[in-house]
Formats: structure tokens, C-alpha cells, sequence
């Protein structure tokens, strides 16, 4: 599928959204996605692991693990709240040790260049946060 910049997608249902937006990301993005557990599509990027599903309602989550470890350290929830603070589009957590970017798109009607923008905006802040934390915590 060919990504058009000014296009707007209208689908029936959450599992179609599903596939068409792992049609858009080779054009978009350059990489495909591959099927994971439980309906979610992930690949490897520069910056992590970028899992994509849908939510109910038409929502496209991303979510991009980082790489590494990190110990829940006070030090380190200060930093991600911070960052969290000075971002619109999307947040971070922790789970397992693993630092996390999450942003969502709506997906009704769905706007490839929307879903472009989130995820550019993503690993634009994930990159930040990379260098910043390794290779060793804060």
C-alpha cells in the first residue's frame, strides 16, 4: 500500500485498522511489521522495539521499548516525569526494568500522515532518552 500524505483511511472495524496499518509502515517507515502475541505487530528499530496493535474504538497504540535495563531508581522517575512534562504527543514508563515510549493514534478515520508524525515524534524523543541514559543509568 502506498502511503499518500493528505490521505484518509476509513475502516469497519479494529482488526481491519490493524491491517492497513501494517500495510502503511513499509511506506512510511521503511520496515515492515511482523505478527507477535495477541494480534500485535512489532519490528526492530534504531532505538527499540516498536510494538503496534489496536485498542478498542479505533485507536492505534505505539509503544517503543528501549534498549537496556534500568533499576526503578527515584533518579530515573524524576527524569522520565520530566520528560513526560515537557511532551505533547507522547509518554514514558517503566515495566520490567524496561524504559517505554507510548503514543496512540486515532484511528477514525485513520490519517497516515498523523500515524507518521506520532511515531517520528517517538523516536525523536526516544533518541534523546537513549543517549541520556546509556550506556549507564542515571
Amino acid at each position: 500500500m502506498e502511503a499518500d500524505e493528505h490521505a484518509v483511511i476509513s475502516v469497519a472495524d479494529d482488526a481491519a485498522l490493524q491491517s492497513v496499518v501494517g500495510e502503511l509502515f513499509p511506506a512510511l517507515f521503511g520496515f515492515e511489521l511482523t505478527p507477535v502475541t495477541e494480534g500485535a505487530l512489532a519490528a526492530e528499530t534504531e532505538v527499540g522495539t516498536l510494538f503496534v496493535g489496536v485498542l478498542s474504538d479505533f485507536v492505534v497504540s505505539l509503544e517503543l521499548r528501549l534498549p537496556g535495563r534500568h533499576r526503578l531508581t527515584p533518579e530515573l522517575l524524576e527524569y522520565l516525569n520530566e520528560e513526560n512534562a515537557g511532551s505533547a504527543f507522547v509518554t514514558f514508563s517503566t515495566l520490567d526494568e524496561h524504559v517505554w515510549v507510548s503514543g496512540n493514534v486515532d484511528g477514525r478515520p485513520l490519517v497516515p500522515a498523523h500515524l507518521a508524525r506520532v511515531l517520528t515524534y517517538m523516536i525523536q524523543a526516544a533518541t534523546t532518552v537513549v543517549g541520556e541514559l546509556l550506556p549507564e543509568e542515571l
